[in-house]
C-alpha cells in the first residue's frame, strides 16, 4: 500500500493495519522509547508518522537464507 501523504500522521488503529494487522499490545511494546518505532504524542493520544512505519517494516524486511535454513536479516 503506497500511501501518498509520508509525513501524514495515523492513529493506533490505522498504524496497525499498516504494519499487517499486528496487535494493540505489540505496537504499544516496539513503540519507543521502549522499542524502535518513533511516536508523537498529541494530549492523550499516540500517534505515527506513516513514513516512520513504512520505514520499520522495511527494515525488517528478510532479504536472504543463511546457513542451516535461518532466514537471514
Amino acid at each position: 500500500m503506497q500511501d501518498r501523504e509520508p509525513d501524514r500522521l495515523v492513529p493506533v488503529p490505522e498504524a496497525r493495519q499498516l504494519l499487517g494487522g499486528v496487535s494493540a499490545r505489540w505496537l504499544w511494546a516496539q513503540t519507543a522509547p521502549r522499542g524502535p518505532i518513533p511516536c508523537s504524542r498529541l494530549g492523550r493520544r499516540v500517534m505515527y508518522a506513516v513514513a516512520d512505519l513504512h520505514a520499520y517494516a522495511s527494515s525488517q524486511r528478510l532479504t536472504q537464507r543463511g546457513k542451516g535454513g535461518e532466514d537471514a536479516r
